[in-house]
């Protein structure tokens, strides 16, 4: 199982792998989403935790292009927002699995990313 992880904040690029290290999976970490686009040319993710807010794109649209290359995804979103039009028209499309409002739990975090992991299974 790879998965890709993308936030703009270190600290919170660090917490994320360090806490999903124990799911047992290949985690690969990206603080911009473009890098992770170039790296799912060559390293498919098969689960993605993208936060909403990123430089150059929005976790959005960097999900939109990661389901072009694998229509499979699971996807998780993480947002400081409320569910505006723009994320409530993405969960019509179920462009992602998962909605996470910041501020979330770590343990909250490992049960999704392990539910998800085992429908991606």
């Amino acid at each position: 199982m790879r998965i890709f992880i993308v936030d703009d904040d270190p600290d919170v690029l660090r917490a994320l792998e360090l806490q999903l290290r124990p799911v047992g999976a290949e985690l690969h970490r990206f603080p911009d989403p473009n890098a992770a686009l170039h790296a799912a040319k060559t390293k498919l993710p098969e689960l993605a935790v993208v936060d909403f807010n990123l430089p150059s794109m929005n976790g959005l649209e960097l999900l939109r292009r990661l389901r072009e290359l694998n229509p499979k995804l699971r996807a998780m979103l993480i947002t400081a927002q409320d569910a505006n039009d723009e994320i409530s028209k993405a969960r019509d499309e179920r462009l992602f699995d998962v909605l996470l409002g910041k501020p979330w739990r770590m343990s909250e975090i490992i049960e999704k990313v392990r539910e998800l992991v085992a429908l991606a299974r």
